[in-house]
C-alpha cells in the first residue's frame, strides 16, 4: 500500500511517498522548474525508541496533557523503584527500562528510557512519529504503532 502527499511550497513542488509494503521508504522529488528535478530516496532502518521527550512535542497541548500526567505516574517512576543489583539486572530492566534488549540497536538501558514511557505500550515510534503519520490511524499502525492491549500490559504485569 502506498500513501502519496503532495505539497507545493512556493515554485516547488514537494511528492512525499510513504510505502508500506517495503516499509518505511520517503522518496521525496523536488520540481524545480521546467525539465528540472531533484530526487532523493531513503529507506529506514528498524524502528528505534526515541523516548517520552520527543513525544511530548505533540501530547502535551492543553486540552490532552497526556506527557504531564504520565510524568506523575507510577510508570514513568518505575526505575527509581529499582535499588542496588536490580538497576543493571536485565530481568528488571526489561520492565523498568523502555526498550531494553527489544531492538538490535538498543541493547543497554539508555538514561533517556529510564521507566515506563509511551513507546513501552505503543512501540518504538521512529517510523510512527510524524505529525502526517500519526494522523492516519492506519498509517501509524503500519507504521509501527501498537494497540495498548491486555497482551502488550502483560508483557511486564505478569
Amino acid at each position: 500500500m502506498r500513501k502519496t502527499r503532495c505539497i507545493r511550497l512556493g515554485l516547488v513542488d514537494v511528492n512525499l511517498v510513504l510505502d508500506l509494503v517495503k516499509g518505511a521508504v520517503l522518496i521525496l522529488c523536488l520540481g524545480l522548474g521546467p525539465g528540472l528535478v531533484f530526487s532523493v530516496s531513503a529507506m529506514a532502518a528498524e524502528p528505534v525508541y526515541m523516548g517520552a521527550k520527543f513525544c511530548r512535542t505533540c501530547h502535551s497541548s492543553a486540552d490532552k496533557d497526556r506527557y504531564h500526567r504520565w510524568l506523575e505516574s507510577r510508570h514513568a517512576n518505575t526505575f527509581n523503584a529499582l535499588k542496588g543489583a536490580e538497576m543493571t539486572d536485565s530481568r528488571c530492566l526489561s520492565c523498568h527500562t523502555t526498550g531494553y534488549g527489544q531492538t538490535i540497536s538498543e541493547k543497554s538501558a539508555r538514561k533517556d528510557l529510564r521507566g515506563v514511557q509511551c513507546e513501552a505500550c505503543h512501540g518504538p515510534g521512529s517510523l510512527y512519529k510524524s505529525m502526517i503519520v500519526m494522523k492516519d490511524p492506519e498509517l501509524a499502525r503500519a507504521k509501527g504503532l501498537w494497540d495498548v492491549t491486555r497482551e502488550v500490559c502483560l508483557k511486564c504485569h505478569k
